[in-house]
C-alpha cells in the first residue's frame, strides 16, 4: 500500500476448532484469558486442583524401549501424516510406555487459547529423552457420528489433539508436583 491509507490488523486471528468460528484478538495471549493449573494425581487422574497432604508427592514410572518408540499416529506411512491432528489417539493410550491422566467429565466447555506450558519433574536411566505432552479432548461415549460418515467414524470416546508438544529434558530427579497450565477462557 506504500502509505496509501491505514492498515488494521489484529494481533492474532485464531480458529476455534471446537465452535468452528474464526475470533480475533488485539493482544496475544488474549487479555480475558484466565491461566488455569491442572496437577496430575495418583490412579491417572488430572485434578484441577493441588493435592495436599503427607504422601502426595508420588511417581508413576514405565520402562520404555529405545527399538519400539511411540509413533505419532497409528498409520503405517513413509511420509508425514497430516491427518494426524485430527486422528484418534486412543492407540497411544493403549501402549505399556505411555503415562495417561484425565480429568472427570467436565461440567462446562472449556476454550484453550494462548499457550501452553507443560513442567515435569523427571528421573531416567538414558542418556537423553524426549517427553510428549499431547492434550487432548475426549468426547462423550454418547457423542454423535458425523453425517455422512463414509470412513464410519464412531464419535463415542473419541480422542481429539488439541495440543502436543516435544519438550526435550535432562535427567533430574521428582522435586515436586508436576503440573500443567494453560489459558481458559
Amino acid at each position: 500500500m506504500k502509505g496509501k491509507g491505514t492498515l488494521d490488523i489484529p494481533e492474532a486471528v485464531i480458529f476455534e476448532t471446537g465452535t468452528d468460528q474464526w475470533r480475533t484478538y488485539s493482544a496475544w495471549p488474549p487479555t480475558e484469558a484466565k491461566e488455569r493449573k491442572a496437577f496430575f494425581a495418583a490412579g491417572g487422574r488430572l485434578s484441577l486442583d493441588r493435592m495436599a497432604g503427607p504422601g502426595v508427592r508420588g511417581f508413576d514410572e514405565y520402562l520404555s524401549d529405545p527399538a519400539k518408540p511411540v509413533p505419532y499416529t497409528q498409520q503405517i506411512t513413509a511420509r508425514y501424516n497430516r491427518d494426524y491432528f485430527v486422528e484418534d489417539q486412543r492407540f497411544a493410550a493403549s501402549r505399556p510406555d505411555v503415562l495417561v491422566y484425565s480429568t472427570e467429565a467436565l461440567a462446562e466447555d472449556v476454550t484453550i487459547t494462548g499457550p501452553i506450558k507443560a513442567e515435569l519433574y523427571v528421573s531416567t536411566t538414558g542418556t537423553d529423552t524426549d517427553w510428549v505432552v499431547k492434550v487432548i479432548d475426549v468426547y462423550p461415549d454418547d457423542a454423535p457420528d458425523p453425517k455422512p460418515n463414509p470412513l464410519n467414524v464412531r464419535m463415542g470416546g473419541y480422542q481429539r489433539l488439541v495440543r502436543g508438544d516435544i519438550f526435550r529434558g535432562s535427567s533430574g530427579t521428582v522435586s515436586r508436583s508436576p503440573s500443567l497450565s494453560f489459558p481458559a477462557r
